[in-house]
């Protein structure tokens, strides 16, 4: 883990970049630092939340890249979301970026407590 972040190593190519610092030139840690200081665009918000979607994580709440995962849990919280009568459960970091990363009709979205 990097000091106080959450980017952690999960295969050797990763220890490798995290060693001589390579993982701050991608456009995720930049994500990642928006995040930290709250300067997040819509667009960053997006882009978060589907790339979150996408990866493999099982919590989908980091985004793993060249083996590096950067986690994005202190900056999303838990929604449930009722589509075509069934309901879901996703991390988000607002309403809104769901509504752009889910395709088809929402009929509610609830904030997980």
């Amino acid at each position: 883990m990097i000091e106080d972040k959450n980017i952690y190593a999960y295969n050797e190519s990763g220890a490798e970049q995290i060693n001589s610092n390579e993982y701050m030139n991608i456009t995720i840690y930049d994500l990642y630092l928006k995040a930290e200081s709250g300067a997040l665009s819509r667009d960053d918000k997006n882009n978060i939340v589907r790339l979150c979607m996408d990866s493999c994580m099982c919590h989908q709440r980091a985004i793993m890249c060249m083996g590096v995962i950067y986690d994005f849990t202190e900056f999303m919280d838990i929604y449930v979301y009722k589509q075509y009568g069934n309901w879901y459960e996703i991390a988000a970091i607002d309403k809104t970026s769901i509504r752009a990363n889910i395709y088809g009709r929402i009929d509610k979205i609830i904030k997980v407590e």
